[in-house]
Order: C-alpha cells, then sequence, then structure tokens
C-alpha cells in the first residue's frame, strides 16, 4: 500500500537505478530522516491511538504499534509527493518555461484541487 516501507523502498530503487542516482539518493535520505523525526514526534507528544474509542473501527492493528500523534503513514506519503512535486518544479524552472511563482501556482492550484475533488465531486 502507499504509505508503507516497502512501498517507498520500491519508489527509491527505482528512482536509484532507473532514473537519477542524485535525486534517489535524496529521496532517500529525505525519507529516512522523515521517519526518524516522525519517532521523535511520537515519543515527545505521547498520544495514543484512537483504538478502542466508541465510534471508531480500528482495523489493520498490525500497523499500530507506537502512538497516535503525527501519523507516520501520513507523514511518509506527503514527504515522498512533495519531494517529487519540488524535482519537478526545478526542472521547469532549469528550463526556463516557467518562473517560480508559476510553477509554485500551479502546485497549489493542484493541491486544491484534489481537494476539491475527493470533497465535492469524486470522493477519492
Amino acid at each position: 500500500m502507499i504509505g508503507e516501507d516497502n512501498f517507498f523502498i520500491i519508489v527509491f530503487t527505482i528512482t536509484f537505478w532507473c532514473l537519477n542516482k542524485n535525486f534517489g539518493y535524496r529521496l532517500g535520505f529525505t525519507y529516512l530522516s522523515s521517519a526518524i523525526v516522525n519517532v521523535a514526534l511520537k515519543e515527545t507528544f505521547r498520544i495514543p491511538r484512537p483504538i478502542g474509542r466508541p465510534g471508531i473501527r480500528s482495523l489493520r492493528l498490525e500497523t499500530a504499534g507506537d502512538y497516535s500523534f503525527p501519523s507516520g503513514h501520513a507523514q511518509a506519503t506527503a514527504t515522498l509527493w512533495t519531494s517529487i512535486m519540488i524535482k519537478v518544479r526545478k526542472r521547469w524552472l532549469y528550463l526556463g518555461v516557467h518562473t517560480l511563482a508559476d510553477v509554485t501556482g500551479g502546485m497549489i492550484v493542484g493541491v486544491c484541487w484534489v481537494l476539491i475533488c475527493r470533497y465535492l465531486v469524486i470522493g477519492l
């Protein structure tokens, strides 16, 4: 599943061996350091998981080994896709076909559009 370690290992391996070694290194470092930050934040906040709370149906309990906040799966996914967004942004700037404002605006519109579709249209 997206958000699981195996998914990221596959992405890093493909990136490193097939696309760009330098970006693969940076992507791997960003992911691993994000995981360390996640553990540190979980230990700092020590917020319990919502398992057993009324009205909450907990599934896949095998992935719920430690504290709840911040979600490691959400953080890892955001880390990966933000890294890719920044890489794509740099490409268009390097090619001279867009300004920083153009690319940043496109990223913001893209994120907003996903949220609009998620809540209003398709229920992603």
